[in-house]
């Protein structure tokens, strides 16, 4: 009997806190709607007023940031076109930021590439138009990347292995890609005053091919061809065959294979001469006794010569081809001493795909070092 009273107690006592625990809810979800009710009565529309003038303001804002970007770049675009009119008809003109009439805009100067002081007015015109252009035509882009130094200290670990490779006591040669050379080829390449080979030129051209085909251009622009000696050849070959009856020359499959960018084969572009590439450089011999350097520029029709030892040569040994400018580089390093005018024109030609001052480093003092690099390298 005890047990019965006992187990009915217990339920009884779990009825109630349960009612309890029922009684507790509905006085929070009451007070909860009581809340919200006097919420909605008196402070929601304040809130939405509050709220609709945070967003109109804040849509207000964006809108005149909006429209005074626009402004800007609209001005900007302004004083872009009319800057590049005044530095085609002077290119020595030079736009400040404090010539901007929106002080908001800032202009940066514009500086010229660094020229020879020979280059003509129409050298230079070209140069700007390869930074200015943004036309949706053939591509002239200047390319932002880091350059090197054509007259840097050979590298420690290339110039030790050339001299111990030089030293083994067996003819042995090295596979270049153009041509297999052996010691006697580095012998002649190293010595100061000794006469460069067709294969010495080829090979220092080659070099510069492989720089242009890296992904990271070193070079003012992509747009440049380095030809090699056989293409000199070829066109002396066939230049007077072809102004007997230019209209009817036929032009030979090799001569094509260097138009399309096919030859040499060794480092093919397949950039054709005069739609991919703007400027050719080339190596010319002089009578077999003399080498110069030769910057064509297709666009321009210039031809400028860099000559190392310029009385050696004239304008009819180059062209006379009245549709071509002759354009003679006389300001630039010399070699006194006999001998190295393969080198010269080689490092004129790096020096201006650089883009670089080649006073800085190229003279007879430094020829042996610079030899020694071209070897190594």
């Amino acid at each position: 009997m005890e047990y019965k009273i006992q187990k009915g107690s217990n339920r009884k006592r779990k009825v109630e806190e349960e009612q309890t625990h029922t009684n507790r809810l509905k006085s929070q979800k009451t007070n909860g709607v009581a809340c919200i009710e006097v919420l909605s009565k008196d402070y929601f529309h304040v809130y939405m007023k509050e709220l609709e003038e945070i967003l109109n303001s804040g849509f207000t804002k964006l809108s005149s940031e909006i429209s005074s970007l626009k402004a800007k770049l609209n001005h900007l675009d302004k004083n872009f076109e009319s800057l590049k009119k005044t530095m085609k008809n002077d290119p020595k003109t030079t736009l400040n930021a404090t010539e901007c009439t929106d002080s908001s805009v800032e202009i940066l100067s514009i500086t010229p590439l660094k020229t020879n002081e020979m280059k003509t007015l129409d050298k230079k015109i070209k140069k700007f138009g390869m930074l200015l252009d943004t036309s949706g035509g053939t591509e002239r882009r200047k390319q932002v990347v880091k350059s090197y130094d054509p007259f840097a200290v050979v590298d420690h670990g290339k110039d030790a292995w050339l001299d111990s490779w030089m030293k083994i006591d067996r003819d042995i040669t090295i596979n270049l890609g153009i041509i297999k050379a052996d010691k006697f080829f580095f012998a002649e390449l190293i010595e100061p005053k000794v006469w460069l080979s067709e294969e010495h030129i080829d090979v220092g051209m080659s070099l510069l091919r492989r720089k242009l085909g890296e992904k990271s251009c070193p070079f003012q622009s992509n747009r440049l061809a380095f030809l090699d000696v056989p293409f000199t050849l070829l066109i002396s070959r066939s230049y007077q065959k072809f102004l007997e009856d230019p209209k009817n020359f036929e032009w030979s499959s090799e001569f094509i294979s260097y138009y399309n960018g096919i030859l040499p084969k060794c480092e093919r572009t397949h950039k054709r001469l005069g739609v991919d590439v703007d400027d050719a450089y080339v190596v010319l011999n002089i009578k077999n006794v003399h080498w110069i350097a030769l910057a064509i520029s297709i666009l321009q029709r210039t031809v400028e010569v860099y000559d190392s030892s310029w009385m050696l040569s004239g304008d009819d040994e180059i062209t006379d081809d009245a549709e071509y400018t002759i354009i003679r580089c006389k300001k630039i390093p010399q070699n006194i001493q006999s001998g190295d005018c393969g080198v010269y024109a080689i490092k004129y030609i790096e020096c201006l795909a650089l883009d670089t001052d080649m006073e800085v480093g190229l003279c007879d003092a430094n020829i042996k070092f610079i030899r020694k690099k071209l070897a190594a390298d």
